[in-house]
């Protein structure tokens, strides 16, 4: 099983180019070795805890983990992932997903094997950053060498991760796609990349590292037994695949759209696919959820009348009720022909990861 997390999209600290292509490229190569994929972009502190819990519940005894993020980050004694909603020069530990937090929530579930992938710099915090330096540190509660984890970051101590310019991916995730699907084992495969990186780029700036406790041979093709009852729970967490019925009843017009996960990949964002017979108006939709209303839309191109249209709602995991979408036809913006409302059946909005418990720091 693997938790993929890519946040491009901060709130206070500048936006990156890669992340969400650099996951998506992971996890087609991860479904393919057979990985059941949990993906998520642009998630604010509170809600990279509740997902991670909530994945960490859903993963059996003695299975096989890959934990992937990519986004901003630092180090400071432990390595710290930084949620959308980070400050930007008074951050703290609190702040921010701490490398140790998350391995002893997933020592929890017991599994097998713990692989963690940290696509991010490693630089420590500016010493103009006074509340991070006065604030104490947190002690986590587990013992490593009892565990078979694998670390892997994408740079060393005090040094950045880069994304090239007019690049799909990081430089990272470029190499390690390469050898993911390699029969090789998981320490190999890593340090294959490795080797990879450093004849392609200059270790002075940005040098991958390797960080394992375990001699036992682990393929990513290993077959893990896996229980039937709990892989048909799985897949109807991480599977999106509906069509939608639609009546226009003043225009006399029915059609069908579908639904999935965004790029078939993230579970927190959905397509809505539009066929080419919606496209003689302009489209709205309103999304509503309980305490907020947001509007996307598709303008028609009269170039283009045969291509389908897609519409990307995002942040759906912020929905605090069931997603409604009202779905509106236009001929101009100022000018509605028709509408209709329909629910959307999507898991991960009734997992509640906005939730905020009153412990929860």
């Amino acid at each position: 099983m693997a938790l993929l997390i890519g946040n491009n999209s901060y709130d206070h600290l500048g936006d990156l180019m890669c992340t969400n292509n650099d996951v998506l490229a992971i996890s087609e190569v991860l479904r393919k070795l057979g990985f059941h994929i949990f993906a998520m972009m642009n998630l604010t502190l509170v809600e990279m805890i509740n997902a991670t819990k909530w994945f960490f519940k859903v993963v059996p005894q003695n299975a096989y983990v890959l934990f992937y993020f990519a986004g901003h980050g630092f180090e400071f004694g432990e390595k710290f992932m930084m949620p959308v909603d980070c400050p930007e020069k008074t951050y703290t530990r609190k702040d921010c997903f701490c490398d140790k937090e998350l391995i002893q929530t997933a020592l929890e579930a017991s599994p097998c094997l713990l692989v963690m992938i940290l696509d991010m710099c490693l630089q420590p915090p500016s010493e103009e950053n006074k509340e991070i330096y006065a604030e104490k540190a947190i002690v986590y509660q587990y013992k490593p060498e009892e565990h078979d984890i694998i670390t892997f970051t994408s740079t060393s101590s005090h040094q950045n991760a880069y994304e090239r310019p007019r690049s799909k991916n990081g430089l990272l995730v470029q190499h390690l796609i390469k050898h993911l699907e390699e029969y090789n084992d998981v320490n190999t495969i890593l340090r294959s990349t490795q080797e990879d990186f450093k004849r392609n780029h200059d270790s002075k700036y940005q040098k991958p590292t390797l960080i394992s406790n375990t001699s036992t041979i682990y393929k990513l093709t290993d077959s893990v037994p896996e229980d039937e009852k709990l892989i048909k729970s799985i897949r109807s967490l991480t599977s999106l695949s509906v069509t939608l019925n639609l009546k226009f009843s003043r225009v006399n017009f029915s059609s069908s759209i579908h639904l999935s996960h965004h790029k078939s990949c993230f579970l927190n964002s959905i397509d809505l696919v539009f066929p080419s017979a919606f496209n003689r108006w302009i489209i709205t939709a309103d999304i509503n959820t309980e305490n907020s209303s947001y509007v996307w839309w598709c303008c028609k191109d009269t170039n283009n009348f045969d291509e389908n249209l897609v519409l990307t709602i995002h942040n759906i995991q912020k929905a605090k009720t069931k997603v409604c979408i009202t779905i509106k036809l236009n001929e101009t913006m100022e000018n509605l022909v028709d509408y209709t409302d329909v629910e959307l059946p999507i898991p991960i909005s009734q997992q509640s990861l906005w939730y905020k418990k009153e412990t929860q720091q």
